[in-house]
């Protein structure tokens, strides 16, 4: 948490004419100084012992800390400084990773030396960017805080306000002639100044970091939206795009050996099994859908009551609704089983259409408003037990002759075919109708259980004892109607639940859906944002601020330094960087300069990249050459953000990024569009979502996806193959 202490500072500056952009003297941007207080904190485990006493940490960036483990009031902390300390007895298996995500643990033993007694420890340092003064430190419940304050003059990719005017700081010089200030247009004389924007607010960057606990991928990281990755893809930036959407986010696995590869100086993107496809097949499989998105040719079922049951952990009840999880595999799924049947949510329009009812009338015998007579129509009197409820559909269905319906040319009878099998093809358990109807309910692991679906699944179980005891003890008629009834209607708003999202319930559709904001966009590792300005590079190389490059690059130079010699470990690397000693800022430079940066921006309404050399500089904003900002459709003050290639291949194309026209032909849909990109492209809209699921559940086996399409292979991580 950043917060400015005082109000945007002011001074009476002489505005001399310039050009497109500020140019300040040095004593104009001292006048023009700010400060701020920033508080960092630290989760603490009830086993937790806030303590200077850290074994795995180089003392020299232990020089604030008091014994408590909280920095010292007044204490002046360079980045790398640590400013909370705790510890605790490990435990048997590997820390989950508070600071660092659990799968890169093995890759980061080296960092520090192994603590002589089993201690597990974990530390917040300042982070930079300049020093900082600490002000304050306190323990709130299970956070240890710690503020500190910062104080800086104004800084190339400010921005200055004049009245309704405004203009980025282009340059901090000596002195300006006739005045403070050189200012874009006509001479202004001696006005008042405001300093509007900060460019260190805006900046960011990091290598590797902290990782959501549930979809793995970067806590607060940079953004790849699916209009960037088509801009990628439009410039044939194929590798670029592969290591964003797999190894970069939300591959676990090919994280750790992508970061081992960079340490051992021969960085390599081997992409494995992204979470986010696992995510997804549990949260359809929680919709009672079943798909294998590792297949060739992946295509989407209807799972049966038995399937469910067979890729399930076990049955779970209203007596211990967590049970069956315990020692289960991972995101899988459990299930409650139903005293009677009941159909599936997403299911409805297709019962009507085979049955050839009304809509209503299947949602009011559902409901036990009404029953099936004896024709098998929906027209009987409410209340009968027997005839009533999806058991009563379930028979309907299964006595249709859908042979006989599919030789039609109707809607009807499209959906009958579905459940012919070609000629030749036999089956231990052929589809049929009565597939639509369930008698066990699946139940999402814990993990994936949103905010509302911690009280929907205990309303089903509940749901399900009253019914199971309305049963047991031949409770009237009425009585059973209402409980069965009841279980249905809790099914159907579990469905509802699954398919949209909101901020606090996170189901598959919708802005805060896992399809829109776990695959369609995407957060990403060794990635910076920040300022742009315009600067004179007569080598065409961006200019990186040093901050962002130590964030960016830091595996880089640990390889680097044991490579040249300086050191003998990475553990020793990672001193000599902590400590910013001479032979690690020098070996960020050279590391800079041998390293192209991919560079974005949708300044002009579209997505534009570049690939750029780089060096670095100690401004807080990205020096761009003018060139290069008119290619990306950008201007000085103007947000851009940064990609780190990583794989050789990556590196070449973006050497070459930016060459060429983009051609949306690479990117745009292949003939052979299939389900899942249709699927994607209609997961902002829950219906939308629902409908195109439903008709390729529906289509099964013979609509499988060919993968084809730039939407299905970024899902699949497939995008090197295109």
């Amino acid at each position: 948490m950043t917060r400015l202490v005082f109000d945007a500072p002011r001074a009476r500056l002489r505005l001399v004419s310039g050009g497109a952009d500020a140019r300040v003297s040095r004593d104009a941007a001292e006048r023009l100084r700010v400060t701020r207080e920033r508080t960092l904190d630290l989760w603490m485990r009830p086993d937790d012992e806030l303590t200077s006493e850290l074994v795995a940490v180089p003392a020299e960036l232990l020089h604030a800390l008091e014994p408590d483990g909280l920095a010292r009031v007044g204490a002046r902390v360079r980045p790398g400084d640590v400013l909370i300390g705790l510890s605790a007895p490990a435990p048997e298996e590997a820390p989950s990773g508070d600071a660092l995500d659990a799968s890169l643990s093995a890759a980061l033993d080296g960092l520090f030396a192994p603590a002589p007694a089993p201690r597990r420890e974990r530390v917040t340092a300042w982070d930079g960017p300049g020093e900082a003064e600490v002000v304050r430190g306190w323990v709130d419940g299970a956070m240890a805080n710690v503020t500190v304050r910062v104080t800086s003059p104004l800084e190339v990719g400010d921005t200055l306000g004049v009245g309704d005017e405004s203009a980025v700081v282009g340059a901090i010089v000596n002195a300006v002639d006739g005045g403070d200030v050189e200012w874009p247009g006509h001479a202004r004389g001696a006005v008042e100044v405001e300093r509007s924007a900060d460019a260190v607010e805006a900046l960011f960057a990091r290598s590797i970091g902290r990782y959501d606990r549930l979809t793995q991928q970067p806590e607060d990281s940079v953004p790849v939206e699916l209009e960037a990755a088509r801009a990628l893809l439009a410039r044939d930036a194929r590798w670029i795009t592969h290591e964003l959407t797999t190894v970069k986010c939300d591959d676990a696995d090919g994280r750790v050996s992508l970061y081992e590869s960079i340490v051992r100086c021969a960085p390599a993107a081997t992409a494995t099994r992204g979470v986010g496809l696992s995510l997804l097949e549990t949260q359809l499989r929680g919709l009672g859908l079943s798909t294998d998105l590792e297949a060739d040719t992946p295509f989407v079922t209807w799972l049966r009551s038995s399937g469910l049951r067979a890729r399930s952990a076990g049955r779970v009840d209203a007596t211990d609704p967590a049970g069956a999880f315990r020692g289960a595999t991972p995101l899988q799924i459990a299930h409650v089983d139903l005293p009677l049947p009941v159909l599936h949510p997403w299911r409805a329009d297709t019962a009507a259409a085979l049955l050839d009812w009304a809509p209503e009338r299947l949602v009011a015998v559902l409901r036990f408003e009404a029953s099936v007579d004896a024709s098998g129509r929906p027209d009987g009197p409410d209340g009968r037990f027997d005839a009533g409820g999806a058991g009563a559909v379930a028979a309907q269905l299964a006595s249709l002759d859908v042979r006989a319906i599919a030789r039609g040319s109707d809607a009807r009878a499209a959906l009958a075919r579905s459940y012919v099998l070609p000629a030749g093809v036999t089956m231990n358990q052929p589809p049929s109708p009565a597939d639509l109807v369930w008698d066990a309910h699946p139940v999402l692991p814990p993990p994936l259980q949103t905010t509302a679906l911690l009280s929907l699944y205990p309303r089903l179980f509940a749901a399900v004892e009253e019914l199971r005891g309305a049963i047991d003890v031949e409770a009237s008629e009425a009585r059973r109607c209402a409980a069965a009834a009841a279980v249905q209607r809790e099914v159907d708003t579990i469905g509802d639940a699954l398919g949209a999202s909101s901020e606090d319930a996170r189901g598959l559709a919708g802005r805060h859906g896992l399809l829109q904001t776990g695959i369609l966009t995407r957060r990403v590792d060794y990635a910076a944002a920040g300022v742009a300005v315009a600067i004179e590079a007569p080598d065409g190389r961006l200019a990186i601020p040093r901050w962002a490059a130590r964030k960016l690059l830091a595996p880089f130079v640990f390889g680097a330094l044991e490579r040249d010699g300086h050191v003998r470990t990475i553990r020793g690397a990672r001193l000599l960087w902590s400590t910013q000693r001479p032979v690690a800022e020098a070996a960020l430079d050279a590391v800079a300069r041998e390293r192209p940066l991919v560079v974005m921006s949708d300044a002009s309404g579209e997505w534009r990249a570049l690939g750029l050399d780089m060096r670095i500089w100690d401004a807080p904003a990205f020096g761009l050459p003018d060139r290069a900002l008119r290619a990306l459709g950008a201007r000085s003050g103007d947000r851009v953000r940064a990609h780190l290639p990583i794989d050789p291949r990556a590196v070449r194309e973006a050497t070459t990024l930016g060459q060429t026209p983009p051609d949306p032909s690479r990117w745009r849909d292949a003939p052979a569009r299939g389900w899942l990109a249709a699927a994607l492209e209609a997961s902002a809209e829950p219906e939308a979502l629902r409908a195109a699921l439903v008709e390729a559940a529906n289509r099964g086996r013979e609509a499988p996806d060919p993968v084809a399409d730039h939407l299905a292979r970024l899902l699949l991580g497939r995008v090197r193959e295109s």
